[in-house]
């Protein structure tokens, strides 16, 4: 296959989803995330994310992260927080372990995870989701039931499309059965 990324996730118009395959052989760094994680829409996502997540123990999961550039910003940005990456390539979260250390990275399949798995992660005040939706629409009430499980009620989830589409910050407001 090419060594371009997107062709790994994107072919001829249609989805391939390879994310374990280009993070091991293209040349490239997916997505520039090395410099993507300092953009000026990212800067925004960092001010929501101060504003709406102000308890000291509160708990970041960052849904899709990667390589973890973006993930390591925001533990950088708001310090005092715990914060944790989960992608579905195992290769990324292996090379993002590597690279930023002090960081929880957890590979994990969330449209396939079953519930105890998911639990396993434990529960999380506020949710980061950058451009994985294209990978999911097909599947959106299975994504959206799944990460759901991984909130406290009164957490946010918050999803950023490429920075100049739109952006989307949900509360959670009922209480678990």
């Amino acid at each position: 296959m090419s060594s371009k990324y997107q062709d790994y996730i994107f072919k001829d118009g249609s989805f391939v989803g390879q994310f374990d395959k280009m993070y091991e052989e293209s040349d490239e760094i997916p997505w520039c995330q090395d410099k993507t994680a300092f953009s000026l829409a990212v800067d925004l996502d960092i001010a929501i994310l101060k504003k709406y997540c102000k308890k000291d123990s509160a708990t970041i999961l960052d849904i899709g992260c990667g390589l973890g550039y973006l993930t390591n910003r925001i533990r950088e940005e708001i310090p005092h927080k715990k914060i944790m990456g989960i992608d579905i390539s195992h290769r990324a979260v292996d090379k993002a372990k590597k690279i930023f250390p002090k960081i929880d990275f957890m590979a994990l399949d969330l449209m396939r995870a079953s519930t105890e798995e998911i639990k396993k992660i434990g529960q999380v005040d506020f949710i980061y989701i950058k451009d994985v939706i294209w990978y999911v629409v097909d599947e959106i009430d299975l994504f959206m039931e799944n990460i759901t499980k991984l909130l406290n009620v009164g957490g946010y989830i918050y999803h950023a499309v490429n920075p100049w589409f739109n952006r989307l910050l949900w509360k959670r407001n009922i209480s678990k059965c």
